[in-house]
């Protein structure tokens, strides 16, 4: 992104050489606007990469705690996070375990998120399911 600065710039200035005043400003003008856009663009697929990242490490600590736990198996849960919901999919043994998988999620969540909890119960899961 920065060469693509860089090469308007460039391109800019060697145009406006041969040009009078008048068009060497609107030709600065459009080049600040340009770079202006791509460092919003720029600005803007941080923030989504950023969002991307807490939400991984977010649905991560989650199934690690799940995992972790003695009293849940957690082997068919799946946990996905987005736009500040994180979601608990698959199946578990009991109505028991559906209860603590939502317990344990609840307590590991950042205040401002949200909890759906799509679990069904499955006496013997099957293993081979997409989730």
């Amino acid at each position: 992104m920065m060469k693509n600065q860089w090469m308007i710039l460039l391109t800019a200035a060697t145009l406006a050489l041969g040009c009078s005043q008048a068009e060497r400003s609107d030709m600065a003008s459009k080049a600040d606007q340009s770079m202006q856009q791509a460092e919003q663009t720029a600005k803007k697929e941080v923030k989504k990469a950023g969002q991307a990242l807490d939400e991984g490490m977010s649905s991560t600590r989650i199934k690690s705690a799940l995992l972790a736990s003695k009293k849940l198996d957690a082997s068919n849960i799946n946990v996905d996070t987005a736009q500040k919901t994180v979601f608990l999919r698959g199946s578990v043994k009991t109505e028991e375990q559906k209860k603590l998988a939502n317990d344990l999620t609840n307590n590991l969540m950042e205040p401002d998120q949200k909890l759906v909890n799509e679990l069904k119960i499955a006496a013997h899961p099957d293993p081979n399911r997409p989730q």
